[in-house]
């Protein structure tokens, strides 16, 4: 029995994931990738960007009139910013800078105004940019 429920708990969480959607969105290791979000209009605007790892993991949150890190993560410490003068036209997208391996999964952008609550979704890839070094050598052979 507990493990039909458990079974039926992990589709229905399944089936709740998939129905809530999201953007997918590839960002490059090392590099800066903004994960968009919109909020709705209104006055008192309220952001919240959470990693959905394990549990939900505090990424950026901006309230007040202003970015509120007292709850932010250590790793994404010095790497997150809003654009702050575009939130009054709406824009709650996340600049996320040095992307690391460690930041891929899903992202939830909360946001809550005066007229209503709003939530969106972004998955996030990373892809490694691919180096390659050649070294030539040359080898020379003289005929006497």
């Amino acid at each position: 029995m507990k493990i039909k429920c458990f079974m039926f708990l992990a589709a229905l969480s399944l089936t709740w994931t998939l129905s809530e959607g999201g953007t997918g969105l590839s960002c490059v290791l090392n590099e800066s990738c903004i994960l968009p979000c919109e909020l709705q209009a209104g006055s008192d605007p309220l952001i919240h960007w959470i990693h959905m790892i394990a549990r939900e993991t505090f990424v950026h949150s901006f309230y007040n009139n202003q970015t509120q890190l007292g709850h932010q993560v250590h790793w994404f410490r010095g790497r997150t910013s809003l654009f702050t003068d575009q939130i009054p036209r709406r824009n709650a997208s996340l600049l996320l800078t040095a992307v690391k391996i460690q930041d891929e999964g899903r992202y939830m952008c909360r946001t809550s105004t005066s007229e209503g609550n709003k939530k969106a979704f972004v998955d996030l890839k990373v892809e490694g940019k691919l180096v390659y070094n050649v070294s030539t050598s040359t080898t020379t052979t003289s005929s006497r």
